[in-house]
């Protein structure tokens, strides 16, 4: 089975049961929140090993995460370093296998919509999977010398990582030429209740929306948004994305949370201007059948928080 990026977290968490014996995660690069995102389901395994690359310049420059260290000490993992690491997969009870392109960061699990990666999901044999066990025998257990060890020398790396910074060198942050302005002023009603304001009219212009009966720019900008990645993205754990929650999510998002300058106050404004995300709610409705809107009619007029959701129709 082929998985793209944004398919391959999913993927994985559904293979992780009661029963799983030994969970094996192999990524080059690896990010805190991603680790933090899969313990639930790591954690259904009795034994878990991670193997990370984790050179110098790459903790410096943070395409890893050396705090990483500490999750997996908190929940009994097993953390192993080898430099010369280059491989990514996801290995369950040495026969279910994940493998491809992704590293497990925002970039490789489609959180920032950048990466084109590719991964394969297949059942292997005891041969193969001893082939790629041995394959990491001369990875190093991180402990808390190590761990100290790393930290006095990112210490002494932060200088030149900022200049390599500024030749956007490492991993790139995510970012989606959005801005939560680009989010619909208008819900559906509006739009088919002419006549439009001029706010509406430049809005549609400006995604080349000449006429009510084609709007298949403005459908795929709602279908394809970096909002409706997070609602979706929500989805997959609760029927039930909230105004309140989605705007807990973005927060996690670090591209998204930086256009409000990290300022919580300042991401809701954003989201409450126009009732920018309720709009989005209605207009995902209205393009995506398998979603409905829910709207406490009591705060039509000031949709937020939790007076409003978009769920999945059971």
């Amino acid at each position: 089975m082929l998985l793209n990026q944004n398919e391959l977290l999913e993927h994985v968490k559904q293979l992780c049961s009661e029963d799983t014996n030994e969970i094996i995660l192999c990524s080059a690069f690896l990010k805190k929140n991603i680790l933090e995102e899969l313990t639930p389901y790591l954690n259904l395994s009795h034994s878990v090993k991670i193997y990370v690359r984790f050179l110098d310049i790459d903790l410096a420059m943070k395409v890893s995460d050396v705090e990483i260290y500490k999750t997996c000490k908190s929940n009994g993992w097993q953390l192993f370093r080898n430099p010369k690491l280059h491989a990514k997969f996801f290995m369950i009870d040495n026969k279910h296998l994940s493998l491809g392109s992704s590293n497990y960061t925002s970039s490789g699990t489609g959180r920032g919509n950048l990466n084109i990666e590719w991964n394969n999901s297949l059942t292997i044999g005891e041969i193969e999977a001893q082939e790629l066990i041995n394959s990491l025998a001369l990875s190093i257990p991180v402990n808390d010398q190590m761990y100290q060890d790393l930290l006095g020398r990112i210490e002494l790396l932060e200088p030149l990582s900022k200049q390599i910074e500024r030749l956007e060198t490492k991993e790139p942050k995510p970012t989606y030429g959005f801005n939560f302005s680009d989010l619909p002023s208008f819900s559906p009603k509006d739009l088919y209740n002419p006549p439009l304001d001029f706010k509406q009219q430049s809005y549609l212009q400006n995604l080349e929306v000449s006429s009510i009966y084609d709007l298949s720019n403005f459908q795929n900008f709602i279908l394809n948004n970096p909002i409706t990645d997070i609602i979706r993205a929500y989805h997959a754990k609760d029927s039930k994305a909230r105004w309140g929650s989605i705007y807990s999510e973005i927060q996690k998002d670090e591209s998204l949370f930086l256009l409000c300058n990290n300022d919580e106050d300042e991401l809701e404004e954003e989201l409450f201007i126009d009732n920018r995300l309720y709009h989005l709610f209605c207009w995902l409705e209205e393009f995506d059948e398998s979603l409905e809107l829910y709207a406490n009619p009591g705060y039509l007029k000031n949709p937020r928080r939790g007076t409003c959701s978009i769920n999945l129709i059971n």
